[in-house]
């Protein structure tokens, strides 16, 4: 969840990915952070983000990207790593 961040909310430097627009399905504050739990081609991805003055909301619209740089993919067909 530490490398997905909201698209509109992050200006540090590192190789970003394009920007995905996902709907929440609900969100957890826990003490200092949101685990915003968003719908990704059905699955459920969660992203950790700073707690802040709003409240995320069901089907908000809510904009992505992905720290390319600790980004692992792996074939599942191979059972290894790309």
């Amino acid at each position: 969840p530490e490398d997905i961040h909201h698209h509109v909310d992050n200006n540090k430097e590192y190789e970003k990915s394009k920007v995905y627009k996902l709907n929440i399905n609900f969100s957890e504050l826990l003490g200092n952070e949101f685990y915003i739990h968003l719908d990704f081609a059905g699955k459920d991805f969660i992203a950790k983000i700073p707690a802040g003055n709003r409240k995320y909301m069901p089907q908000e619209e809510f904009n992505v990207h992905f720290d390319l740089g600790k980004v692992h993919l792996f074939d599942f067909i191979k059972k290894e790593t790309i």
